[in-house]
């Protein structure tokens, strides 16, 4: 008499997204199961990718073999770090490529956002297995500083005016060469 082979169904190989599990289960009308690592129980539950391999066996003493590998998928994105912006500026924001999906805090869609304002700006990314990753950033805005000098000014050979440009945390520049808050003119000239 020949006997029915018993058929365990693991699925196909997949893949899962980080932090989650799958409970295989190849099906409860077998007597008895065998798994890769020798559990006996009729259902394996994965939290890391690797291959996987049930045994079962019939009423009848027949045996019959699945196997199924699981790949766990952890998508990362990175805005970069918090930085700051001059008024009147735009930054990109730049989430990466390789998503599926993007969404940006303010319903947008792309890969990217311009942002010319201060605030926090976060996007959820998801892969193409359906895994979601977010990040955010925090953008200060800072106002352009202001440099007044005055009209223009004349003075006499052999005389020297002090100039003084507003006072703060500022790095000087006077045409072109780094100084400080003061600059000394003794000759005619911009």
């Amino acid at each position: 008499q020949v006997y029915p082979q018993p058929d365990p169904d693991l699925g196909p190989d997949t893949t899962i997204c980080s932090g989650a599990s799958l409970t295989l289960d190849p099906g409860s009308q077998f007597l008895s199961y065998l798994w890769q690592d020798n559990s006996t129980l009729p259902f394996y539950e994965i939290t890391t990718s690797g291959s996987y391999f049930v045994e079962v066996e019939n009423i009848y003493g027949c045996t019959g073999t699945d196997e199924i590998y699981v790949n766990f998928s952890d998508p990362q994105v990175n805005l970069g770090p918090d930085t700051h912006i001059c008024e009147d500026d735009t930054l990109l924001l730049d989430a990466g490529e390789g998503f599926e999906i993007y969404l940006w805090q303010d319903n947008s869609t792309g890969q990217t956002l311009p942002i010319s304002t201060a605030g926090t700006f976060q996007v959820i990314v998801t892969d193409q297995y359906g895994c979601p990753a977010n990040d955010e950033i925090i953008i200060v805005s800072y106002l352009n500083p202001t440099a007044d000098l005055g009209e223009d000014k004349e003075i006499c050979t052999g005389e020297e005016l002090i100039l003084t440009a507003q006072e703060g945390d500022f790095t000087y520049y006077w045409n072109g060469e780094q100084g400080d808050q003061n600059y000394t003119v003794t000759v005619s000239g911009n």
